[in-house]
């Protein structure tokens, strides 16, 4: 590893002689590797390797591309092709290599592929009739020198805007490594910024007693608390981390690399992240504070360990972060974020135990509907509704709410106010609603509606087991049963009746559906299925006429299908001529 020899063996040692939990280092190797950048332009990056993204960890970075599609994009070292994936989220079209030095490169969002692999691609599209693809071409069937054109950058699947999504991953594992431990030209020379901290007290029914927020000031590495006073806190006690990075030539919110908490000068408590698993990805929401997160977007970072977080980037903490102040003295806190380029921020305050400022009475303890171990399936069944939580599927123990009202205008079941959709949830829970009054015409077109406070609905599916309507989520939160009955809406976006198609080179749609959501489409032309590409974020379903050309000489008919969530049936037919 490039960095952070010396803090290893320090963490090792107190790992062996205190007990502490920890996590396993990135054994990124330097020596076997010679990666050059993946694109021909400076390295400017709009998100960096872990940060925080909505219910999971970054996996790579996302670099700049001048505000532009089309930049060519090269195999950052010798390598085949081992998979071409196309989606119309996530990656969009995006392609993974593997590298002889035991290494995978993965290049996303990209617009289009190399003449090779784009031929190769529609030929399987074709052949599966179907937009979305997994490819895993035989090993070697296509293989790529270090600096050969594969593709080009572009803004498809998940982008919200022009760039690349790169990652190296371990072959043998499939992790992704941090991109930046190794010699890329990415400058970085701002350490991060402190924002605020969270002061959390761990006594109790810890759930009742909101954290302390303390604003932070300073600049240049330097952070500190403005009236530099001694915070009172509880006997137990946990401490959140509002922080975040700037690289150089971006004004991009990045997340942090290395996150060190010590008590009176004792390390106790450490994160890093040189790699993870996907399969861990989802335990950020118990890393970080969730509610913030849902609420303001900001990465308040706890720096204490909930019993089912398994992040690996832990590399360890003493007593789970939860500090245990027994005496009434005075102590020092320190916190210390780092960036993977080494620059440093710190802050430091003091603290002293005053536990009159948490209590809480007996008369401010409100009632719950039952209590949930976060290692135990736990089931909970009111009238009219069956809630079933699979074990590990909450972070920490819960004191689990819930209240049920007459049904909102458009629904058919009462309005089931299920605990708090700012708690995460890392497994689905099933939850099954029996409705009040729907007729028996409508139960094929009747979906679970999630209610935000506005009452407006968002379907979550379901199918029908018995009297009961059935679907899986990971969100709390207020359900009803609701009916989608109308179908999705089809309409031409580069042309009109009459308009020459085959001259346009092009067929556009704009597709939507105001509830259940688009669950397929079909385009055919003569009763020959074709391809037609989805992009969700801009509604957008096209068709490129030159891929395979249509004979002028004769007319030819298209027809278009929408189907959504509910199998309501939206078609549409226009001559070609």
């Amino acid at each position: 590893m490039q960095r952070k020899t010396g803090s290893f063996i320090y963490v090792l040692f107190l790992s062996l002689t205190l007990g502490l939990t920890a996590g396993g280092y990135s054994q990124v190797d330097q020596s076997k590797t010679s990666f050059r950048s993946p694109l021909n332009i400076d390295l400017f990056l709009s998100g960096n390797f872990a940060e925080v993204r909505s219910n999971h960890l970054h996996s790579g970075i996302d670099i700049k591309t001048l505000g532009h599609t089309g930049e060519p994009v090269f195999a950052v070292e010798d390598a085949y092709v081992s998979r071409i994936k196309v989606e119309p989220g996530g990656y969009g079209k995006a392609v993974y290599l593997k590298h002889p030095n035991g290494y995978s490169s993965v290049y996303g969002h990209l617009k289009e592929y190399n003449p090779a692999l784009a031929k190769y691609v529609k030929e399987q599209q074709y052949r599966l009739k179907s937009f979305r693809v997994d490819l895993f071409p035989k090993a070697g069937a296509f293989k790529f020198k270090k600096g050969e054109i594969i593709a080009y950058s572009g803004n498809s699947g998940s982008s919200e805007g022009p760039h690349l999504h790169f990652e190296l991953r371990d072959s043998e594992t499939e992790n992704p490594l941090n991109p930046l431990l190794f010699p890329f030209d990415v400058k970085d020379t701002r350490p991060p910024v402190i924002y605020s901290i969270n002061l959390y007290s761990l006594n109790g029914r810890q759930s009742l007693k909101n954290p302390v927020k303390l604003r932070v000031s300073g600049s240049n590495g330097r952070f500190y608390i403005s009236n530099r006073q001694v915070i009172p806190v509880d006997e137990f006690v946990g401490f959140g981390i509002e922080t975040i990075d700037f690289l150089n030539g971006s004004s991009n919110k990045c997340g942090v690399y290395s996150i060190m908490m010590y008590v009176d000068d004792k390390l106790y408590f450490h994160s890093q992240t040189d790699e993870f698993s996907f399969a861990e990805s989802r335990y950020i929401n118990s890393f970080i504070d969730y509610k913030e997160y849902q609420e303001k977007r900001s990465s308040m970072y706890k720096t204490f360990i909930d019993p089912n977080n398994q992040l690996s980037i832990f590399q360890f903490a003493m007593n789970k972060g939860v500090i245990n102040f027994e005496d009434e003295e005075i102590h020092k806190i320190r916190f210390e974020t780092e960036d993977v380029s080494g620059n440093l921020s710190t802050l430091e305050f003091k603290v002293r135990k005053d536990t009159t400022k948490f209590l809480i009475t007996p008369e401010q303890l409100p009632l719950y509907s039952a209590y949930f171990h976060y290692a135990e399936a736990n089931h909970f069944e009111e009238e009219n509704l069956i809630i079933q939580i699979p074990s590990r599927a909450l972070y920490t123990n819960l004191y689990f709410s819930y209240e049920s009202k007459a049904s909102p205008s458009g629904t058919y079941s009462r309005l089931h106010m299920i605990h708090n959709k700012n708690v995460a949830l890392h497994k689905s829970y099933k939850l099954s609603i029996k409705p009040d009054h729907l007729p028996e015409e409508l139960k094929p077109y009747a979906v679970i509606a999630r209610l935000n406070k506005d009452n407006q609905k968002s379907s979550i599916g379901g199918s029908w087991d018995n009297d009961y309507l059935v679907a899986s989520t990971r969100i709390f939160g207020n359900y009803a049963i609701a009916v989608d009955t109308i179908p999705p809406v089809i309409k031409p976006r580069n042309f009109t009746r009459g308009k020459d198609l085959l001259k346009a080179g092009q067929i556009k749609f704009t597709i939507s559906d105001d509830f259940s959501g688009i669950l397929s489409y079909r385009g055919e032309i003569d009763g020959k299925w074709v391809l037609f590409e989805w992009d969700p974020k801009n509604r957008l379903l096209y068709h490129d006429l030159s891929y395979r050309p249509l004979d002028s000489t004769i007319p030819h008919i298209l027809n278009l299908e929408v189907v959504d969530g509910r199998g309501n049936k939206q078609r549409y037919s226009i001559d070609i001529k």
